[in-house]
This record gives C-alpha cells, sequence and structure tokens, in this order.
C-alpha cells in the first residue's frame, strides 16, 4: 500500500496522544449477565479495561474448548450478536466463522468482515483485530487529514451512527474506487500498521484498535474542517 509507512507514524502518534485519555474515554458498556460460561470481569473497572480482558478472556475460553464446535460456536456468536449488536448471520454463516481456518475466512474480504474479524480475535487476540466501520473511519480520516486525497483508503463500512455515516458520504464524494486498497490485502495491511505500532509502544493489537474505535467519531468531526 501506498504510504503504508506514513499512515503506520500516524496511528503511532494518534495512540500516544490518547492512551492516557483512553481510560476513561472508551465507552462501550459490556452486559455482564450475558457473558459465556466460565468468563467473569471486574465491573469496578473502566470500560476500556473491562473490554480489553473481555479479549483475553475469550481468547482463553475459546483455547479451553477448541475441540468442541458447540462451545466454540457460543463463545464467536456472543461477541458478534451480544457484544457487537450483530444479529444478521445465517447460522451457516457463524457456523463458518467457528469451522474455517482464519486464511479462509479472510479470504472473504470487506463481506462480513465487522462479524468475521471479532471471530478471529475471539481465536487469538493477540494476532487478529476488529475492523470495523469506526476503525475504517479513523485509518481514512487520518488519511485524509495528515496525508492527500491521492492516497489509497481503507473500505468504507456501514453504520447506524450518523457521524460516521456522514463521513462516510463526504469521503465517497472525494475519492474513486480506484482509490481503495484492494479487498485481498486490506485487512492484512490494517494488521501490519497495528502490529508495528503495538510492537514500538510495548503494547498489544488490541489497545491500537480501541484507540481507533474510541475515536472514530472525533476524527471523523475533524477530517473534513477547512
Amino acid at each position: 500500500m501506498k504510504n503504508i509507512n506514513q499512515l503506520t507514524k500516524l496511528v503511532s502518534k494518534f495512540y500516544r496522544l490518547k492512551c492516557d485519555k483512553i481510560d476513561v474515554d472508551y465507552k462501550w458498556k459490556i452486559d455482564c449477565t450475558k457473558l459465556p460460561e466460565g468468563i467473569k470481569l471486574n465491573e469496578n473497572k473502566s470500560l476500556y479495561h473491562q473490554n480489553l480482558n473481555l479479549k483475553h478472556e475469550l481468547t482463553k475460553r475459546y483455547k479451553k474448548v477448541e475441540k468442541d464446535k458447540k462451545e466454540i460456536k457460543k463463545v464467536i456468536k456472543y461477541y458478534i450478536s451480544d457484544w457487537g449488536g450483530i444479529h444478521t448471520n445465517s447460522e451457516a454463516t457463524l457456523r463458518s466463522y467457528c469451522e474455517k481456518s482464519p486464511v479462509d475466512i479472510i479470504k472473504n474480504g470487506k463481506k462480513g468482515i465487522a462479524s468475521w474479524s471479532k471471530a478471529l480475535t475471539v481465536v487469538n487476540y493477540r494476532r487478529y483485530a476488529i475492523f470495523d466501520a469506526r476503525v475504517s473511519v479513523s485509518l481514512n480520516g487520518l488519511i485524509l487529514q495528515q496525508l492527500n486525497e491521492n492516497s489509497r483508503f481503507f473500505p468504507i463500512m456501514p453504520s447506524r451512527n450518523n457521524t460516521i455515516k456522514e463521513f462516510n458520504q463526504k469521503l465517497r464524494k472525494k475519492i474513486i474506487r480506484q482509490d481503495f486498497i484492494d479487498s485481498e490485502i486490506f485487512y492484512q495491511t490494517y494488521l501490519d500498521i497495528i502490529k508495528i505500532v503495538a510492537k514500538e509502544l510495548n503494547v498489544g493489537i488490541a489497545e491500537i484498535e480501541m484507540c481507533l474505535f474510541a475515536y472514530a467519531e472525533e476524527i471523523a468531526k475533524n477530517s473534513f474542517k477547512k
């Protein structure tokens, strides 16, 4: 990807700018009554630390039951549906996320990525990370603000959030189809970026993903200011 080194530096700079604030600013709530069997969270901790710990606990649970397809499906379905709020996947689709290898799942490209990237995060949160509308907006916003409109952008993802939708509408008017990173490689490009940043800053890739997630609306609002 053109400008990958610059974007990596921008993500690193942005994380360093926000890392001391994210403990307060990360707002994704967890319904602890719906947690999978064997998982408990400290509800006295911040939502940021609860969500970070949840990733760890889900991967631990996955490894414990990885020979039991029924139990694997429960864990993955929880993260996609109960935690993530995505209820549109068929049973066959969910089953494919449980049975296929990560390599084969990634071949789905943009299709279903907000779901299948959560499934892969369950499999190994140290190796895979969520890619959804908010992450996409944060990456594209950083590109738009700091690089230029001739750069290549990450896929535009659907969202019900008005701020995210407005950003995506404006972005579509600015760029053309050829400006998007190829469907076959954009997720790996994303992983490469956040892994480099995580290693540089001595954190996990989950922390980088959660930062991009948390500040998507802020980035969206600032990206088209003149």
